[in-house]
């Protein structure tokens, strides 16, 4: 999202993905003017829907990123991921997340981004910052 709407477009000053477990969705957010909302969303779902053509050291590079952040330092973070493991029951502790962490290849991402699709957008009205 970053290196092509940010990066190659300058569509934004930020744009991040946050995975909402519980509700089982993906929410997008970034700060964009209204007259690029459209190329914004095209974009995205190219983005989605780009997913097989990603190499394996892509895929490396991306989770070895994403693994490397640690919400262990943020006691609210920590109970949110804490009470995503029971309410999911998915796994009982981190040493066991990050097991299955690992364990996810690049084809188990593929398989995944072929499920995904923009379900709804929206966008806040620009202007004075209300």
């Amino acid at each position: 999202l970053f290196n092509v709407i940010r990066e190659k477009y300058n569509y934004c000053y930020y744009i991040y993905a946050l995975s909402n477990n519980y509700l089982n969705n993906i929410e997008i957010v970034s700060e964009i003017e209204s007259k690029n909302f459209n190329d914004v969303i095209r974009l995205i779902d190219e983005i989605i829907k780009g997913y097989d053509s990603k190499s394996e050291e892509e895929f490396i590079i991306s989770r070895d990123k994403i693994l490397s952040y640690s919400s262990l330092d943020n006691s609210r973070d920590l109970s949110s991921l804490y009470f995503g493991f029971d309410f999911n029951c998915s796994v009982a502790s981190i040493d066991e997340l990050k097991e299955k962490y690992n364990n996810v290849s690049l084809n188990d991402i593929v398989e995944v981004s072929k499920t995904l699709t923009l379900k709804m957008t929206s966008i806040l009205k620009e202007g004075n910052h209300e």
